[in-house]
């Protein structure tokens, strides 16, 4: 199946190899652009339903524009994730196969608000920018997602200038697939080549 990731870092890339289906769900926090550098839009090209969020209004009108799928206008350090999921035809979660958290400063608050709610992931890209936080948010992430289970596959991604700044995580059910990307300290594109994926 031919794919073609529009993610800055090679994050749908990841997702594909692990998840390579048509069929899959999505939440996109921090979506910004509807097309460029953005996370789902290679996947939403292959069919998959989602909900993407961004906090900038011209951000989801882009969306709406371009995207099939919804977009919503939200501080998603706040958004009552039960009560808009269910207004989504046909419904997405409570298995949701990929997060894309990218909201900077707000991120941990975001992910802290979103499990809340009876939701989970196969796979989950994390910023946490600890080239300029350190462990601020870094290790309270990461403090939340192995408690609930999840396995940090590839720690402190790099990126092309060797900034340290986000985390791949994933499902015990898919861990076993996603050994060949296990990696800690390497830039995005030595990580998926590693794992059989060339950019």
């Amino acid at each position: 199946m031919n794919f073609t990731s529009y993610s800055q870092a090679g994050q749908s890339a990841f997702v594909h190899a692990l998840l390579p289906k048509t069929d899959g769900t999505y939440i996109d926090i921090g979506a910004c652009h509807p097309v460029e550098i953005n996370n789902t839009y290679g996947l939403e090209q292959l069919g998959w339903r989602g909900v993407s969020v961004d906090i900038d209004a011209n951000a989801v009108a882009l969306h709406e524009n371009v995207r099939k799928n919804v977009a919503w206008v939200a501080d998603a350090t706040r958004i009552e994730w039960d009560a808009r999921l269910s207004q989504v035809v046909p419904t997405i979660g409570p298995k949701v196969d990929y997060l894309s958290l990218d909201i900077d400063e707000s991120s941990l608050a975001a992910l802290n608000n979103l499990l809340r709610y009876d939701l989970r992931f196969h796979v989950i890209t994390a910023e946490h920018d600890a080239y300029r936080n350190e462990d601020r948010l870094r290790k309270p992430m990461r403090d939340v997602l192995h408690e609930r289970g999840y396995w940090l596959v590839a720690s402190d991604v790099c990126a092309d200038d060797g900034s340290p700044y986000e985390d791949w995580w994933v499902s015990r059910e898919i861990a076993t697939s996603a050994v060949p990307f296990k990696s800690h300290n390497m830039k995005w594109r030595d990580i998926l080549r590693q794992g059989g994926i060339e950019t």
